[in-house]
């Protein structure tokens, strides 16, 4: 999966966010970045969300020092 399809812009109509985020669904498997907010991330429990947004912010590190 690219990165691009799991980062979204913050738009303020908050009802034109939720239709970009819902139609990109089935795409987003353990989360997504809102620009400007933040990161979110969901599983079926709170510790495997933790590891999710644990192995996120790994991968955001590793782009980070790669550039």
């Amino acid at each position: 999966m690219k990165a691009s399809r799991c980062v979204f812009a913050n738009l303020q109509q908050k009802t034109e966010l939720l239709k970009i985020i819902d139609s990109n669904f089935e795409r987003i498997s353990y989360g997504y970045l809102l620009k400007g907010h933040g990161l979110f991330s969901f599983a079926s429990s709170l510790e495997k969300a933790q590891i999710y947004t644990e192995a996120f912010e790994f991968l955001f590190m590793y782009e980070y020092m790669k550039n």
